[in-house]
């Protein structure tokens, strides 16, 4: 069976319903899959759905809501067609992927774009029950058949409304779908050309621990893209008919199968006639009465057009060439119309009283009236003007309008129509009137988006020019935009112009406005603070009493507020205080003693003083030492690595050349793009610990050295810090161990459990022991999670446990303090008695413990390297280098 029913009652009602209620899974095999073959053109479908079997083992198969609610069934006996109204023209990069055409058939990101498509995802939230949560899928979609030159794209849309890569290897299948966590989704689907697509996909499923693993079957997935059309036809108006006769004509599209739903028909008696819309002939076929050079052609609308600017996107037209009925017998019988009554000229508001007169008189009495004034491209019809006589009120913008009259037969085919005559209204007649028309407004924006404006005058003004106002909520009347004389105006979408409306006037050449229009812009992040960054510039390591203080006030990305305030908070105050009078991005003042330690910050508002965004407080030091010493030495940096990856730590030591007893240092950086030195928190002494981080690298480290006045003795040359281009940053956490009991004996089984805090998504662990003795630590076999089972043997006491947390790369994420074993007096058991697994040594092999091989040959793989350990009592080392460690 083919499902195809339109939505009824209100398509994007309807479409928001559906989207409400996708969230909540189906239950594994709450329903029979079914194998009957059905082609589905329109609505939800879960394309890839995953679902548990009784056994919990993953399995792929299709999830539909057209037939109904949830209905499983079998991929291979389901046909995804996708329709000829599909089909998109003009896409830009910022519709579909850069390398993707710019025709397509096209699925939308939602069923709100066009809930008669098809809307195929995803979905794997039926393996949360087994698998848990935060397991990873990876569907993995091959192309087994694919039309000439075929292809299948698939992405989706970033907040900033462009594409983003939704496949592994980049923007078309064959390709692999990753989840990291279970979700639902949808996407955008791109073909390139019409025809059948057979895709084959299998997923591959894991829990976040690696604990439970499972592989689905193949499946088969069809699907069909109908083409659009590409030319139309007319067929029916073939040979010669008898007059009055009815003749039915049929709209064809090609190729075969093309299937644009939207039809409309024209006619007109002779070539030099105007083509007129045949009311309520919206069908594929037409049937009309046979009129002799009567000319009729159809037009057939489906799909998008991307390249026309606005928020509704207008169909694509395919019309026909027109054909021309044959036709004999009883015809009407010919004649010509004149019109009567033309005055010289009018005034606005006068009555035009016209005669329509047939020359010789055919007995035919239906009529239309039709105009044309300047400007239009075609006539339009008088509306109410049916009889031979006219009665029409001249109006503003008629002078020099077209009127005729043209005559038809009891089957609306045109008789005869008259030459046009026209209205001649003095020019002292009332100016005429714009229409000034604002496009380009999307439904909403989100924050950094382009908003573009178009202003659009209607009839266009000979030396004419515009004017734009933006009118915040904050504010009491429009202000209007410095420069924007044009017909666009170009913003970028911010918080503070949520609301806002735009206006754009219209001016003739003397500045006279002639025409408005005002449009609301909504600016809609679903809550998420602004983007704007406010910073303070200009600060100085240190004043002295009577220095004039100028900060400055930046903001990045750049606002339409501009508006500041300044607020300060002296030393011993809890509360800040707002400097009044200073609303300016520049605050200077001068500088007191009472103002070290004060701290200042920006504050951006609405024009309203409602706050918008702060700065971050920069603190005032006040030092009055009188002049500053010459330099009574010269520091150099040593320590400094040739490279560095993100997480590694540069040790670096500031050295005096003479040593002058001071010791009080401060250390600074600045990064590239960083327009001066900042401090480095903490670092106060001549060594400095600083872990590298995202976006050091060409760092400049500087030290400088005070005396005890806080006078500067002297500063080092810049270094810089190199750090790797593929470095990435190590998860930070810290680890403790929990399940320590206060005291153990001989054979106990201490059950530890190793605690990131916060959690990494790291599970890559080792276990360590070092006892009474031992030079260093030893790794524990077989202790890979962090849960540790350690049966105690004689020696563990005051023996020290530590685990050790992994990335993917083996390099150290954290580590936890050691904690110590108590073990207590046993009298069950000798020093030389064999424990479970052991040889007599008093070290039992216990899971968890250091095996003793005797003289044997024994291989452990730790971090991807293959460990080989003879001898007896021979331990595994492990070593945590300073920067990255790894375990070997």
């Amino acid at each position: 069976m083919t499902v195809s029913s339109r939505l009824r009652g209100g398509a994007a009602v309807g479409a928001l319903a559906l989207l409400a209620g996708l969230a909540a899974p189906t239950p594994a095999f709450a329903a029979e899959v079914l194998d009957d073959p059905v082609t589905l053109d329109r609505g939800h479908v879960d394309t890839f759905f995953l679902n548990l079997d009784e056994d919990n083992n993953p399995q792929l198969m299709l999830k539909e809501d057209v037939t109904g609610n949830g209905v499983l069934r079998s991929p291979e006996n389901v046909n995804l067609q996708v329709k000829s109204d599909a089909y998109a023209i003009n896409l830009t990069s910022a519709d579909a992927p850069a390398d993707a055409p710019q025709d397509l058939y096209y699925l939308p990101l939602t069923p709100l774009d066009d809930p008669d498509l098809l809307w195929p995802g995803w979905d794997s939230m039926n393996l949360q029950s087994h698998f848990g949560s935060n397991a990873t899928v990876d569907i993995n979609v091959d192309v087994q058949a694919a039309p000439d030159g075929g292809e299948a794209y698939l992405w989706t849309t970033g907040r900033g409304g462009t594409p983003v890569q939704r496949l592994n290897e980049g923007w078309k299948l064959p390709g692999t779908i990753h989840q990291s966590s279970l979700n639902h989704e949808h996407i955008n689907w791109g073909f390139t050309q019409p025809g059948t697509y057979t895709l084959s996909a299998q997923a591959d499923v894991a829990s976040a621990d690696g604990s439970k693993t499972g592989t689905t079957n193949s499946a088969t997935y069809t699907f069909t893209v109908v083409p659009a059309p590409q030319s139309l036809s007319i067929s029916g108006a073939d040979g010669e008919f008898e007059s009055g006769e009815q003749v039915t004509l049929s709209a064809v599209q090609a190729p075969e199968g093309a299937n644009f739903g939207s039809f409309a028909w024209e006619t007109r008696a002779s070539d030099d006639a105007e083509w007129q819309l045949l009311d309520g002939e919206t069908a594929a076929a037409l049937t009309v009465a046979a009129a002799d050079g009567a000319q009729y052609r159809a037009t057939v609308s489906g799909g998008r057009d991307f390249g026309v600017d606005g928020f509704d996107l207008p169909p694509i037209q395919v019309v026909s060439e027109p054909v021309t009925i044959q036709a004999s017998g009883d015809e009407t019988p010919a004649t010509t119309i004149s019109i009567e009554g033309l005055a010289d000229a009018y005034e606005v508001g006068d009555t035009a009283s016209l005669n329509a007169v047939q020359d010789p008189e055919t007995g035919e009495d239906h009529w239309h009236w039709f105009i044309q004034r300047a400007g239009d491209e075609e006539f339009s019809v008088i509306s109410g003007a049916s009889t031979d006589a006219l009665e029409y009120e001249v109006a503003e913008g008629d002078h020099d309008a077209k009127i005729k009259a043209v005559l038809y037969d009891h089957d609306h085919a045109v008789v005869a129509e008259s030459d046009p005559v026209a209205l001649n209204v003095p020019s002292e007649a009332p100016a005429p009137e714009y229409d000034l028309t604002i496009s380009g407004l999307a439904h909403h924006y989100h924050q950094g988006n382009p908003i573009t404006l178009t202003a659009n005058a209607e009839p266009a003004v000979e030396g004419g020019s515009f004017r734009w106002y933006v009118q915040r909520v904050d504010q009491d009347e429009p202000v209007r935009v410095d420069g924007a004389a044009g017909a666009q105006l170009q913003m970028i979408a911010e918080q503070a112009l949520n609301n806002a409306e735009v206006t754009a006037e219209l001016l003739d050449a003397d500045g006279n406005v002639l025409a408005a229009d005002a449009v609301t812009v909504e600016v809609d992040d679903h809550g998420a603070p602004a983007h704007q960054q406010v910073t303070v510039g200009g600060l100085s390591d240190h004043y002295h009493s009577g220095d004039t203080a100028t900060l400055t006030a930046s903001v990045d990305p750049e606002s339409v507020l501009t508006r500041f305030e300044w607020l300060v908070q002296l030393p011993g105050e809890d509360e800040w205080t707002t400097v009044e009078g200073e609303n300016s991005a520049e605050y200077a003042f001068e500088v007191s003693d009472e103002f070290d330690g004060a701290r200042v910050m920006a504050r951006l508002t609405y024009d309203n003083g409602e706050e918008y965004v702060s700065s971050e407080p920069v603190t005032i030091h006040v030092e009055n030492h009188g002049e500053e010493p010459e330099p009574q030495t010269s520091i150099t940096i040593e320590g400094l690595a040739d490279e560095y990856q993100i997480g590694d730590v540069a040790s670096l030591n500031a050295v005096q050349d003479p040593e002058t007893g001071e010791d009080h240092w401060h250390w600074f950086i600045q990064r590239a793009g960083d327009e001066e030195f900042s401090v480095i928190s903490g670092a106060s002494t001549d060594a400095l610990e600083y872990e590298v981080a995202e976006g050091d690298h060409d760092a400049k480290i500087k030290a400088v050295l005070y005396d005890h006045d806080h006078a500067v003795v002297a500063e080092s040359d810049p270094v810089s810090l190199n750090v790797a281009e593929d470095s990435e940053p190590a998860p930070q956490t810290s680890i403790t161990i929990e399940g320590l009991a206060d005291e153990y004996q001989i054979g106990d089984v201490a059950s530890l459990n190793a605690v990131q805090d916060p959690e990494t998504g790291e599970d890559h662990w080792h276990w360590f022991i070092q006892r009474s003795g031992d030079d260093e630590f030893s790794v524990l076999n077989g202790a890979l999670s962090d849960a540790l089972e350690y049966e105690i043997v004689d020696g563990d006491d005051g023996a020290q446990i530590k685990a050790v947390l992994y990335d993917h790369d083996h390099a150290v994420v954290a580590e936890s303090d050691a904690v110590t074993l108590n073990v207590g007096d046993d009298p069950g058991q000798g020093p030389g008695d064999e424990g479970e697994n052991g040889n007599g040594n008093g070290a039992g092999g216990g899971a968890g413990g250091l095996a003793s091989t005797g003289g044997e040959l024994t291989g452990y793989v730790l971090g991807g390297a293959l460990l080989l350990v003879a001898g007896a009592g021979t331990v595994l080392a492990a070593r945590k280098r300073s920067l990255r460690g790894t375990a070997e």
